[in-house]
């Protein structure tokens, strides 16, 4: 008798602390500042407060889970999950709404069921968005930076250039009765304006503000292309090494940031040398085995070295190197962004950097960056820069297949600036065509209209007052969709190949652009051949 006493009394004591647990779970589970569902055979028994407020109403309730919620099938059976998983779940309002779920499984007298635990990640999502966003603006704000250092070599070179071009044109002129001498100043004058257009489209293209777009690219192109800019940059008293071959230097990556990331190692460089009145600045480039806090698909990296002779830096400057707003430079010289972009970047890649320095010994800026594997080498670009809206180089025909073609094509030129449309009207009526010139695309249009027949080719610029040059051949090709286009800009960021196909547009040409480029492009329009436009990005 005392043994069944003995035993009662665990019974009861084991069901009071049964009951205790139980409460304590539902005080737990309804007082939750998280979601909390119980899940039974994939649909939902029970859900407290915060559930009932992130899910929308007692709807929660209702039907099976996987109706409820737009989550995996991995979540879905039920399995226990111990670390959160981030998915989405779908409101009463069709809202999705980010989460972070965990489940547990707990064994109850009426069988197993699932806890669930959703926290709402939409504070933390809009956090990473403001973060990127501030990322992004703080790049810029540097690329501004480096444009700023930048514009007095560039200032000097395009000065120098339109020297050139002014002086020889003069020459020209006071030498008329000169057919050779003539002839002369007018390459010397080409040559010059062909140096200038580079020099532009190279600032366009580092000052371009896009999104990041990674793709397979060679870092020894990259690196050749823009040290003519860093010549202009760097003084003559300063000697520029690069060592970069005709290997190909396979990376993955965004070659705008990879532009900028060099940009900024050589300008600081510069400033390191400027109290030594000069001194040498070496850019190499060269194939490693990773190192062992690197992940590379082919466990080799490309290092991108950038050695100066400057002053170098002292400890305490080298571990504060990579802190936004950190700078040596005096008040007004410089916002100490550059090399916390740099890190940035070069993380983003999947890279490291490693610096040397010391005080009157230079500094020397390691780069390491995966190399890619072989299969993807094959999608390198050429190294040569594709020319916008080019023909094909096996469809390029000669001049006197150009010059067959154009005779008496009517052609519809539209640019605002009288000048340039003097030049290409000549340009164009030389080669046989007989042109019809508009400074004002409106007016083009309703000559279009009037008689949509009588033009076999609109050539238009781009930036113009009232309406665009792509705008303008979306609305002639409504009046006659088979008009062929050809459209010329100096820049424009809405000429993407996926637009330039919406309007309709044949081919664009990147100004200024050589009369014979103008010549053999309008010439392939006008045939129907191909004209590549995956290159156009202005």
């Amino acid at each position: 008798l005392r043994t069944l006493r003995d035993r009662a009394a665990e019974l009861s004591a084991s069901e009071q602390r049964a009951r205790a647990s139980e409460r304590q779970f539902r005080a737990l589970f309804d007082r939750a500042f998280d979601a909390n569902l119980l899940v039974r055979d994939g649909r939902v028994i029970a859900a407290n407060a915060a559930a009932v407020s992130l899910l929308g109403g007692g709807a929660v309730l209702d039907g099976a889970l996987a109706d409820s919620l737009s989550l995996p099938v991995s979540l879905a059976d039920g399995s226990a999950v111990t670390d959160a998983v981030e998915t989405a779940v779908r409101s009463l309002d069709e809202r999705a709404i980010p989460v972070a779920v965990t489940v547990t499984s707990i064994d109850r007298d009426d069988g197993p069921v699932h806890h669930w635990v959703l926290r709402d990640l939409s504070a933390v999502q809009a956090a990473r968005a403001e973060r990127q966003l501030l990322e992004s603006q703080v790049r810029e704000a540097q690329k501004l930076e480096s444009l700023g250092t930048l514009a007095g070599g560039v200032a000097h070179d395009f000065n120098n250039l339109l020297v050139v071009i002014r002086g020889n044109a003069e020459l020209a002129r006071d030498a008329l009765q000169d057919p050779d001498e003539v002839a002369g100043h007018l390459e010397a004058v080409l040559d010059a304006s062909e140096r200038a257009r580079d020099l532009v489209r190279q600032i366009l293209t580092f000052s371009r503000r896009n999104t990041p777009h990674e793709r397979v690219l060679d870092l020894g192109t990259v690196v050749r292309a823009l040290v003519p800019m860093l010549r202009s940059l760097i003084p003559r008293t300063v000697e520029l090494q690069h060592t970069a071959g005709t290997a190909a230097y396979a990376v993955r990556g965004d070659v705008t940031q990879v532009q900028q990331l060099l940009f900024n190692l050589c300008s600081n460089a510069e400033y390191a040398m400027r109290p030594t009145n000069g001194g040498r600045l070496e850019i190499r480039l060269d194939v490693l085995p990773a190192p062992d806090d690197m992940e590379s698909e082919t466990s080799r990296v490309v290092r991108l070295r950038v050695r100066d002779t400057g002053v170098g830096m002292t400890e305490d400057v080298r571990d504060r190197l990579f802190e936004p707003f950190f700078t040596t430079k005096p008040t007004g010289e410089g916002t100490g962004l550059g090399l916390s972009v740099l890190h940035g970047i070069v993380a983003s890649h999947g890279g490291r950097v490693r610096v040397q320095s010391a005080p009157g010994a230079g500094s020397t800026f390691d780069v390491l960056l995966p190399l890619v594997t072989d299969g993807a080498a094959a999608a390198l670009p050429s190294t040569a820069t594709p020319i916008h809206g080019s023909p094909a180089a096996s469809l390029r025909p000669t001049i006197q297949d150009d010059a067959a073609i154009l005779l008496g094509k009517r052609v519809m030129l539209v640019d605002d600036e009288p000048a340039v449309a003097r030049v290409v009207e000549r340009a164009l009526t030389r080669l046989g065509c007989r042109v019809r010139t508009f400074t004002d695309p409106s007016e083009a249009l309703h000559a279009i209209a009037q008689a949509p027949a009588d033009v076999d080719l609109l050539v238009t610029d781009q930036t113009m007052p009232g309406m665009t040059g792509d705008v303008l051949s979306e609305a002639a090709h409504a009046l006659r969709p088979s008009l062929p286009v050809v459209i010329v800009t100096g820049y424009s960021y809405r000429l993407t190949p996926d637009r330039l196909v919406a309007v309709g547009a044949a081919a664009v040409l990147q100004k200024p652009v050589a009369l014979a480029m103008l010549s053999s492009t309008v010439a392939a329009v006008l045939r129907g051949e191909p004209v590549d436009l995956s290159a156009t990005a202005s």
